[in-house]
């Protein structure tokens, strides 16, 4: 290549090689004797770092990075690396405890402030009380059975009140039952809060059911009217109306949030 000028054609390929390339060491040792094909070169060379300088990345790394998660979060994308199983497994340990905690409030408040109830009531009513939160909680990932759960705690309520039931009294006075919905918020508002972050899969009817559930077992002793009549329109169907409630709230927070992302 030094005892004829470079080839046109071959120009830019030699300008791209690297230097350490035999083709391009011939090519600059010619150059070094043709002040003409030195100036071809160098030309070529220098439209070859323009072609570069246009084509690297207008955003660093750390740019494209923070992009990426900006646009995925406006996609409601977890952008975040996938928790691994011992971490989805103590989230959702301290979900069951938080809402199971939330559950039992009002009959552990109530019945801290109420009379102590016989040895035969607290031992119903805590039977009754765990199957409420087992049943809302163990229900969580099984959408076809959220039903049948929802309706056990409504009919455990209904056997506490028929077994409770007696001639005395004959009003029914409705304040029992806005107690059991007011009972029901908290626990609701809670798991919802949850589902709406997308940690949790829920279900808020056997939820709001379970909070009532353990409102109305404080009901056994501070409520003076234990008629049948009362004690089956009021306490439960406090429950149910608290049911009730947790399934339209569901349904609002999946209209806002979307599908929860089962952990």
């Amino acid at each position: 290549m030094s005892e004829q000028h470079l080839d046109d054609d071959r120009l830019s390929l030699v300008a791209a090689l690297d230097a350490r390339d035999p083709e391009r060491a011939l090519a600059d040792e010619h150059c070094a004797q043709c002040p003409a094909c030195n100036k071809r070169l160098t030309a070529a060379q220098r439209e070859l770092d323009a072609l570069d300088a246009i084509a690297a990345p207008l955003l660093t790394p750390a740019e494209i990075e923070r992009a990426r998660i900006a646009v995925a979060s406006a996609i409601d994308f977890d952008a975040s690396p996938a928790p691994n199983a011992a971490s989805q497994a103590a989230h959702r340990a301290i979900e069951a405890a938080l809402v199971a905690a939330a559950i039992a409030a009002p009959f552990v408040v109530g019945t801290a402030f109420a009379a102590p109830p016989s040895a035969s009531q607290l031992a119903s009513s805590i039977a009754a009380l765990c199957w409420g939160v087992v049943a809302s909680l163990g229900v969580a990932r099984k959408r076809e059975r959220r039903s049948a759960a929802t309706l056990s705690i409504v009919g455990s309520a209904a056997l506490i009140a028929v077994s409770d039931a007696s001639p005395q009294g004959n009003s029914i006075f409705f304040l029992c039952a806005v107690f059991e919905l007011v009972a029901a918020v908290i626990p609701t508002a809670i798991a919802a809060t949850l589902i709406a972050r997308r940690r949790s899969a829920l279900d808020l009817a056997s939820v709001a059911a379970a909070s009532a559930l353990a409102a109305s077992l404080t009901l056994r002793v501070s409520c003076p009217d234990r008629h049948l009549s009362h004690v089956l329109v009021t306490h439960v169907g406090g429950v149910a109306l608290a049911a009730l409630f947790g399934a339209v709230v569901q349904r609002f927070v999946a209209n806002d949030e979307g599908t929860p992302r089962h952990t």
